[in-house]
């Protein structure tokens, strides 16, 4: 609703104003005549007013105080000013005149004494004060008569002064009106998108700051102080770039208008996304949005967004970019696993318990050409026997006893276009591996119960924790399955093999759960790196996730350094075996990487049974697997 508000002097000015109100007032609008004039407005309110029309000193006085609303003048035109000069000269005849108004009435004054055959002298004011220094001054100039606004025609009457005061017509009143009405509704329409971006900026839920092309912050929303950290006292308005970053991934793009997007960076201890959107007039960039996500957010966000499009364990959440490392040994298979991601083969990973093997599965897939179409996973070690194939292959309605109503759809199925993921593939029952390779060979399976054959596209990233050319428990492992699972083989490094990770890994995963619990963050001391480095980590990664979880909740962030708080953080299960040569009454035997391949080129002519030699490395027997297939190629 647009509100329009006529201050009038005088009682006929506020007919006139009702009168032309009411003719020209249309729908959505409504008005208020209020008698006022002069400076006596403090008890005036017009927080509800969208356009205010008043004269002279009313209009001056107004503008200085008012800010809710637009003050626009209510003019005098030259007709109205010739008509107080004809007044003037009705009472009293010819002689010299004093105009004595504010500027905004004396525009068209001197024009006027162009054409009037009046001697006018024009005395401007600025406030109530003025009048009597521009009476003495026409007093001075021989004025024998004054016309002016209604608040300096009171004070030069009192004064004794012959004059008149200057009314405003009906036709100038009507002119005024229209355009304060159509002057009201630009300024309504302009202040409703103010309040909505306004309302949009403060309630979105990235942190946004606009800086000018000079670099220096002239918008922002209470969220940007919040992922941010920034102290609410902290003035922003003006602030430059250089005063609230320091990163110069985030200075570059701000200081040269430069379009970045999914910068991810710590900013005050938390990691953020970064945006950064030039805005662009005639071309030219004017200065640049940036907006700020907290990572973990994002994570959460896309989260339930996948919850609610697919099924449970439809979606692969790791990347490449998620796996903790600094070792050249890590570094070399995330390498390799980048370039199977690029190719359509199926991939066999191996690794023991712990070392990340779904973590790297997902990561292929999200790297790969598939990464928009589902991701599924199924733990072969999981399901009975007698289960696993429906899990598979899916079942149509009645196909067997207490078979879900209206059959089920397999993950085969599923996982069509995408990735299936087969964990522990090892432990997959020998009749079982016939229709996986048939489902593998042609490109179709069948569900149980059903007679057709349904086609499916899907890439294979199966798993196992042991060499699967040795016979599994309850049988032997298919060869035929086995070279069509194994076209593109990873062995993942276990911890030991890579202990330069031990740190950066722990450090990662404390943060983690520091932040998870609400406990300040804090360096790890030597004591528990040094403790770590010494264990055999049986459990590899898992396990020291599971450690940094208790450390994070046993230690105290206000004295971490104390061991005698660390020690329940750092006691690792009774039935974990200890580091290499540190058994009880074991000799100590080679340290892994020593002359690996020579002692297995040794083993290989003396024939010395594997088992016994991975013992005597301290190495698992898939480790000894993989050096030794590495050196056959």
């Amino acid at each position: 609703m647009i509100k329009v508000t006529v201050i009038a002097p005088y009682a006929e000015l506020m007919d006139l104003a009702e009168e032309s109100l009411r003719a020209t007032i249309r729908q959505g609008v409504t008005y208020e005549v209020i008698h006022a004039y002069g400076t006596r407005l403090d008890d005036l309110a017009f927080g509800s007013s969208d356009v205010v029309l008043a004269r002279g000193l009313t209009r001056q006085s107004l503008a200085r105080k008012c800010t809710e609303a637009a003050i626009l003048e209510l003019p005098v035109s030259p007709y109205d000013i010739v008509r107080a000069v004809r007044d003037t000269l009705r009472v009293g005849g010819a002689g010299r005149i004093a105009v004595i108004a504010a500027d905004s009435v004396l525009h068209d004054v001197e024009a006027l004494m162009e054409i009037v055959d009046t001697d006018l002298r024009v005395f401007r004011i600025r406030d109530e004060p003025g009048i009597l220094a521009a009476l003495e001054a026409a007093e001075r100039d021989g004025c024998e008569a004054m016309i002016g606004g209604l608040t300096a025609y009171t004070i030069a009457k009192s004064r004794g002064w012959r004059a008149a005061f200057i009314r405003t017509s009906a036709e100038t009143i009507q002119v005024a009106i229209k355009e304060a009405v159509n002057t009201a509704a630009v300024l309504h329409a302009e202040r409703t998108k103010a309040e909505i971006s306004r309302t949009i900026l403060n309630n979105a839920g990235e942190g946004i700051l606009y800086f000018d092309r000079e670099g220096a912050l002239s918008l922002f929303n209470p969220r940007a102080r919040e992922i941010l950290n920034l102290p609410a006292r902290t003035g922003l308005a003006g602030r430059r770039a250089e005063e609230l970053f320091s990163d110069p991934e985030i200075l570059e793009p701000i200081r040269n208008c430069r379009e970045k997007l999914g910068l991810i960076r710590d900013v005050n201890l938390t990691a953020v996304v970064c945006d950064f959107t030039p805005v662009l007039v005639a071309g030219q960039a004017v200065g640049i949005i940036c907006t700020f996500q907290r990572a973990h957010e994002i994570q959460a966000a896309a989260s339930r967004i996948r919850k609610e499009l697919h099924r449970k364990g439809l979606v692969a959440k790791y990347s490449f970019g998620d796996i903790v490392h600094v070792s050249a040994t890590m570094r070399e298979a995330i390498a390799t696993a980048g370039k199977y991601a690029a190719a359509d083969a199926n991939i066999l990973l191996t690794g023991e318990t712990g070392t990340g093997k779904e973590l790297f599965a997902q990561s292929i897939h999200n790297a790969s050409p598939r990464r928009a179409r589902p991701f599924v996973a199924v733990n072969c070690a999981a399901f009975p026997k007698n289960l696993l194939e429906s899990e598979l292959f899916g079942y149509v309605d009645g196909a067997f006893s207490g078979a879900a109503r209206g059959g089920r759809t397999g993950l085969f199925e599923l996982a069509h276009g995408g990735t299936l993921f087969l964990d522990e593939i090892g432990e997959i029952p020998s009749n079982l591996q016939a229709s996986l390779l048939r489902a593998l060979q042609e490109g179709e399976i069948r569900r149980i119960g059903d007679d057709r054959m349904i086609p499916v596209d899907v890439r294979i990233i199966a798993a196992a924790n042991r060499d699967l050319r040795e016979n599994p428990i309850g049988g032997r492992f298919r060869r035929d399955l086995l070279y069509r699972l194994d076209v593109l083989s990873l062995d993942i490094p276990s911890l030991r093999e890579r202990a330069e990770d031990i740190r950066p890994l722990a450090d990662h995963y404390v943060a983690l759960y520091c932040r998870k619990y609400g406990k300040s963050r804090f360096e790890l001391p030597p004591e528990a790196v040094l403790a770590m480095n010494r264990h055999s980590w049986p459990g590899n990664v898992r396990e020291l996730r599971n450690v940094c979880e208790r450390l994070a909740i046993l230690a105290d962030s206000a004295s971490p350094s104390d061991m005698r708080k660390l020690e329940k953080a750092l006691r690792f299960s009774a039935n974990e075996s200890p580091a290499p040569g540190e058994r009880e009454g074991e000799t100590p035997g080679p340290v892994p990487g020593r002359n690996v391949e020579d002692l297995i080129r040794l083993t290989d002519s003396l024939r010395v049974n594997k088992t016994e030699l991975a013992k005597m490395l301290g190495i698992s027997r898939t480790t000894l697997w993989r050096k030794a297939k590495k050196r056959q190629a």
